[in-house]
């Protein structure tokens, strides 16, 4: 993970399979005050374009490199 005076982001991976991480992020997203915008990027890369009144960034979900777990990345920086 890293911050910032005017960003701040991380990468995880999760056991989750990715359809369940891609559903938590379309339903949590909105009710944490963000608007965003989902699409796909590549094959099994998902990414959502996030921005609140402070920050905009992205949230990106893929298969991690094993194929077996789901990596998220999470990048925002302030307006």
């Amino acid at each position: 993970s890293f911050a910032s005076e005017s960003s701040y982001g991380g990468s995880f991976v999760t056991d989750d399979d990715l359809s369940s991480v891609l559903k938590y992020y379309q339903e949590v997203l909105t009710k944490l005050g963000w608007e965003s915008q989902v699409h796909e990027a590549a094959q099994d890369n998902y990414v959502f374009e996030i921005k609140n009144e402070l920050y905009r960034g992205e949230v990106i979900v893929n298969i991690a490199g094993d194929r077996e777990k789901t990596a998220i990345t999470i990048a925002v920086a302030a307006r």
